[in-house]
């Protein structure tokens, strides 16, 4: 059983509603099926042996890239290096795997 519903069946059918989340939790719905549409058309376009490295590597790497310069999350010369190091390795590997599609694929 879902802990929604026990929560509605705890709560009588009256949950809290937290309206500062409402808003926040619309734009992230959408945000969300936007993705998964262009997840659909990068299958579609490269097949899924080149898209699937792309559309999970740099959602990750967009997100660590807003947290450390956004939110400051990450400090430290050291971890910025690290970090650094992962985007670069993260972002070669996807921009490689773009080209493989256009490489000779007869081995």
């Amino acid at each position: 059983m879902n802990n929604t519903y026990i929560y509605c069946i705890l709560k009588r059918n009256k949950p809290d509603i937290y309206p500062k989340v409402i808003v926040p939790g619309l734009v992230s719905g959408i945000m969300w099926g936007i993705a998964t549409a262009c997840w659909f058309v990068t299958n579609k376009a490269l097949s899924e042996p080149v898209a699937f490295p792309i559309m999970t590597t740099l959602p990750a790497v967009m997100a660590s890239f807003v947290g450390t310069f956004v939110f400051k999350e990450i400090r430290g010369r050291t971890n910025m290096l690290k970090l650094f190091l992962g985007f670069a390795v993260a972002t070669t590997g996807a921009i490689l795997s773009a080209l493989s599609k256009t490489g000779n694929s007869s081995c």
